[in-house]
């Protein structure tokens, strides 16, 4: 069939759209790319530049109130030069005794444990463990440069310089600050074109600085004075160290939460070791915790109320990128975000003015400094409608920056993976034990931090009861199973196929060689020091998720409360829909598994007991770990049971791989739909595919995370789609020429 030429036309003139763009448009367009490449390579090329300059900036708001009241003896560039030297020469000083202090420490504590080692009898195992691992040789390399590593971050001398280099070029870069800092920030205020929202601006950005700046350092001041006391007590005990004492404690305390007892953990284990009283150390310790949080939440916390969580996301976050400095910028961070949140008023409307500056906002006392034009216009030309695009110079600049700086958050993102994982392992945890928290509080009007006490110190009792219990049976299970692992595998020549080809290979011989090498492939391999180095990280992961839980469980609620009033009205009812939704949905998925994992290791722990296979419970908690990764997890946690099931005999490991096999069948079958009949189910494939992607992006947690992150999606997509528009097929009656149904789109307010 030959279409008609005029259809052709009419097809085509009905299709064709036109984008008019000016020549300055093209240019400015030029100068955006331009500007957003060289913004990314700054990011990526000057980090310790961004690094100095937040430094820097937080040493300003310190000295900033110490430089105003010497002004008014002496001239203000005289205060200032004084200052930065104080400040300098102060910290060079304080880095320098807590080093030297530490290094007399790490020598006494090395020739006390080479003094052990020498004392071992010769023949003992604890000695022939010694000489396999080289211990006298790890000692030294762990406390040689103990101090230098732990204060500086180096031990080459010239990177020493270098980093004392840095401290000098941070103060005079917060000199500078001091001294311009004020004419910098009415510069960047002065980019908004409106008389009033200019000054709303200015008044913003005046209070939060004024206010995060008094914060941090009535922060900093109750946690040096929290040191100060704690060297003192270290030197009338006669503790060893008081000075490192005192730099532990300062810096320990200003964490929220669980840095108080993070501060005085060391101290009342010196004092145990000095024959001083542990029930009065604690009781010491408790004194200064308590009296240390009161001075913040009645004085510090007065000018301005930063919640825990808010404060452990800004300290852990610097702390991650940078170090101790960092945190202590990150904590100015959080304090001044807070700040800017906290202020009422056109912040939002002095934010988009910075942008555009659009006709459809009018503002009480608004003096309008020049006319605006449209930047989208649409013009009819015969037959068509072309499109007019008058780009704006400052949407630009605006837009390149936002790039550069979203490069800049992703950057940090990856550097800080390690936190994000912790606080995203936290509030899965929270979501879940909320509930019988949340219970307490409205039945019985419990405070949230009782609840969250009795909740947690019953999980505590039940993993300490578990670990007293099996301590003892796992120590002489893994002795078994080294042991007799050669006979284990001997016995298995008795198989059909299996025991002819283990036969041929002599593997018997090839363990027990295997077996005897072991200490010496450990010494060589380093994984004394990757093993060192995980539990190191373990600790710390485990310290981070719990401030983070904790924080959660007590400071969630206010932060929800806030958030909300700050929706817009028309929009609040919907968004609360959505969050309790995704908050009903995240807990029913994270109390199904946690129900569902336990279940499954206490069943694979039971089948290693009834059948005689060692490392029972290490098989339970292994089995119940795994089991929270959805569609495989399940079977890779029953591996370890019908392996070690086939080490015992080849017919305990046929009845534990039948039993296990059955139990999975039973769980997926029977106990998943029943106990997730609240739980949002998720297409197996997509499940799976997401899966696959958390391994990939986060390892072990990604992929446990993945099933809960992609039921909130769902129900996030699906209250959403309440409110959109519907879609309906409809099949036209009167076509002759199709019998493919036509779509229209349902408007929910007018009838067709």
């Amino acid at each position: 069939m030959t279409v008609p030429s005029s259809t052709q036309a009419e097809q085509r003139r009905g299709s064709d759209y036109s984008v008019v763009v000016s020549a300055r448009g093209f240019a400015l367009l030029g100068c955006f790319v331009m500007a957003t490449l060289a913004g990314v390579l700054v990011v990526d090329r000057a980090s310790q530049v961004f690094v100095l300059l937040g430094a820097a900036t937080t040493a300003a708001v310190i000295a900033v109130p110490f430089v105003e009241s010497l002004a008014r003896w002496i001239p203000r560039g005289a205060a200032i030069v004084i200052i930065t030297l104080v400040g300098i020469v102060g910290t060079v000083g304080v880095l320098g005794g807590v080093a030297w202090d530490l290094n007399r420490q790490a020598s006494a504590l090395s020739d006390s444990l080479h003094a052990a080692v020498a004392d071992l009898p010769p023949d003992s195992a604890a000695a022939r463990t010694a000489r396999d691992f080289q211990l006298d040789r790890r000692i030294d390399g762990v406390f040689d440069t103990a101090a230098t590593r732990l204060v500086v971050g180096e031990t080459d001398p010239v990177a020493v310089a270098g980093e004392v280099a840095k401290v000098v070029v941070v103060g005079v870069l917060a000199a500078f600050i001091v001294a311009g800092g004020r004419q910098l920030t009415e510069l960047l205020v002065r980019l908004a074109r409106r008389t009033s929202i200019r000054a709303e601006l200015h008044s913003s950005l005046s209070s939060a600085i004024d206010r995060s700046g008094t914060y941090l350092r009535r922060m900093i001041s109750v946690s040096v004075l929290h040191g100060l006391a704690a060297a003192l007590l270290a030197r009338s005990l006669g503790l060893p160290g008081p000075i490192s004492i005192g730099a532990w404690v300062t810096v320990a305390s200003t964490v929220p939460i669980l840095g108080g007892a993070l501060a005085w953990l060391p101290v009342v284990g010196l004092a145990s070791a000095h024959d001083i009283s542990i029930g009065g150390a604690i009781v010491i310790a408790l004194v200064f915790i308590v009296t240390d949080r009161m001075a913040r939440a009645h004085w510090a916390h007065r000018p301005l109320r930063v919640g825990p969580l808010i404060a452990l996301i800004g300290i852990g976050a610097g702390y991650q990128l940078i170090g101790v400095s960092g945190a202590i910028l990150g904590l100015l961070a959080a304090a001044f975000v807070s700040a800017m949140l906290s202020e009422r008023g056109h912040l939002a409307a002095a934010l988009t003015d910075l942008i555009e500056d659009p006709d459809d906002r009018n503002l009480t006392a608004a003096e309008e400094e020049r006319p605006e034009l449209d930047h989208v216009v649409t013009e009819p030309h015969g037959d068509q409608r072309y499109v007019r695009l008058r780009l704006s110079g400052r949407t630009m600049v605006t837009a390149a920056l936002a790039i550069t700086g979203a490069v800049a958050v992703v950057e940090m993102a990856v550097a800080a993976q390690s936190l994000i994982v912790w606080f995203a392992v936290a509030g899965f945890v929270a979501a879940g034990i909320d509930r019988p928290i949340s219970a307490m509080h409205r039945s019985w009007k419990v405070p949230r931090a009782a609840g969250t006490t009795i909740v947690l110190g019953a999980l505590v009792g039940i993993v300490a009861a578990v670990v007293v219990l099996a301590g003892p049976s796992i120590t002489s299970s893994a002795t078994t199973v080294a042991g007799e692992a050669p006979e284990a595998v001997r016995s298995m020549e008795t198989l059909p196929i299996v025991g002819h080809l283990l036969e041929e290979n002599g593997a018997p011989d090839k363990v027990e060689e295997f077996l005897g090498s072991l200490p010496e492939r450990l010494r060589d391999s380093g994984a004394v020091e990757r093993i060192a180095s995980a539990a190191g990280d373990g600790l710390a992961g485990a310290f981070w998720t719990i401030s983070f839980l904790l924080a959660i469980l007590w400071d969630g609620p206010r932060l929800v409360a806030a958030a909300r009033d700050r929706v817009p009205a028309q929009r609040r009812l919907r968004v609360t829909r959505l969050g309790r939704a995704a908050y009903t949905a995240l807990s029913n998925v994270v109390a199904a598994a946690a129900f569902v994992a336990a279940l499954n290791g206490t069943v694979v722990m039971l089948l290693a007991v009834a059948l005689g296979i060692p490392l029972a419970p290490v098989l339970g908690l292994w089995a119940a770990a795994w089991n929270f990764i959805p569609q495989i997890g399940g079977f890779v946690g029953g591996l370890p049971l019908v392996a070690l099931g086939f080490a015992q005999g080849p017919w305990q490991g046929v009845i534990a791989l039948v039993a296990f096999v059955t139990y999975q069948t039973f769980e997926n079958h029977v106990i998943q739909p029943v106990i997730g009949s609240r739980v949002v189910h998720v297409t197996p494939l997509v499940l799976l595919i997401g899966v696959l992607f958390g391994g990939a992006l986060g390892g072990f947690v990604g992929a446990l995370m993945a099933g809960p992150i992609l039921g909130v999606a769902k129900v996030a997509m699906n209250e959403l789609g309440h409110d959109s528009a519907r879609i309906e097929d409809r099949v036209t009656s009167n076509s002759t020429t199709s019998t493919l149904p036509s779509r229209s789109v349902v408007s929910n307010t007018a009838t067709s």
